[in-house]
């Protein structure tokens, strides 16, 4: 089973299993929503301090992310309470991205490495020791975010709101029209389908990266809100099945870029040393982009072409709904 469809399988299992909730129609059903989230920064951020593994920096990060997301659908029920939140979560986020790239950069090279013939591995050694360098600023440029005031106070600002979350029976909440999860998940569908309408294997790196960004929206939206969305489990499988490819394409790309500034670093006889590796592990990189560009088109128009179209017509008859 390849790389890709064994994250699909992951993903598809950790959707099935999350119990979420459904849109918020109240201040006080927002506010639990908002807290569930703020407890997991919360926990991850202090896993982040105390250890070295990546993945507790990629919880980190999607669970900040998560939170943006429910913000931008919950923030106008109350936007005195969340205004804070949504200015620190905005400064925040921008500095985690560039250590997650590089730890999952060192993580590709190693296995672009493997690939190659033993004379051009050993070429490698410089282009690996310049990445790994890389890694470590991003991750004290990282740390010294968590440890700064401005963190801190996000902390704060989010411990605050778990102190006042209500106890609220998710179950019981009727979903306004007006303010349905169908009516946000809708408006993502759109956004994605304006982002891929005219995407192909030639398009630029920044058109599929746009598509990324707007599959993960979706997938956030829907997974806030799977518990009572018709199709919900399913959008939101599908989803990040498109995410994990988009993501992985975005990956090689950000690895092939890295490897042309590595060795444009060196200099002297090292860098007719470093230029075969580099070369090797750029076609690689090419060739998956591409691959996975053509993976992802097909899944996507094949969604297009059959489930979303039902699902959409779900959705809406969903969204008009009226209060009894």
């Amino acid at each position: 089973m390849s790389p890709t469809a064994t994250k699909d399988a992951q993903i598809a299992a950790k959707i099935t299993a999350r119990q979420l909730a459904p849109a918020p129609a109240s201040p006080d059903f927002a506010l639990a929503l908002v807290a569930r989230e703020a407890e997991a920064i919360l926990v991850h951020s202090k896993k982040v301090v105390g250890g070295q593994d990546p993945e507790d920096l990629h919880h980190l990060r999607v669970s900040l992310r998560r939170l943006r997301v429910l913000l931008s659908v919950v923030a106008p029920l109350e936007p005195g309470r969340y205004s804070s939140v949504k200015d620190r979560l905005r400064e925040v986020t921008r500095s985690f991205g560039v250590a997650r790239d590089m730890d999952v950069q060192a993580q590709l090279l190693v296995k672009e490495l493997k690939r190659l013939r033993n004379k051009l591995r050993r070429g490698a050694g410089p282009l690996r020791e310049y990445i790994e360098r890389g890694r470590a600023r991003a991750r004290s440029a990282l740390m010294q975010r968590i440890r700064s005031d401005g963190y801190r106070r996000l902390l704060q600002d989010l411990q605050t709101l778990l102190d006042g979350r209500p106890d609220v029976n998710v179950g019981a909440i009727v979903v306004a029209p007006e303010n349905s999860a169908a009516a946000s998940v809708l408006r993502r569908m759109k956004s994605l389908t304006r982002a891929c309408n005219h995407l192909g294997e030639e398009s630029k790196a920044e058109e599929f990266h746009r598509a990324r960004i707007r599959v993960k929206k979706l997938r956030y939206t829907v997974e806030l809100f799977v518990g009572i969305l018709p199709a919900g489990v399913s959008i939101a499988s599908q989803a990040a099945s498109l995410q994990a490819v988009l993501g992985e394409r975005q990956d090689y790309e950000v690895l092939r870029d890295l490897i042309q500034k590595a060795n444009a670093a060196q200099s002297g006889p090292l860098k007719s040393v470093t230029d075969g590796a580099a070369a090797a592990i750029i076609k690689a990189a090419d060739a998956r982009c591409s691959r996975l560009a053509v993976m992802f088109i097909k899944r996507y128009e094949k969604l297009e072409a059959e489930r979303w179209k039902d699902a959409r017509r779900k959705l809406r008859r969903f969204a008009s709904r009226q209060l009894p």
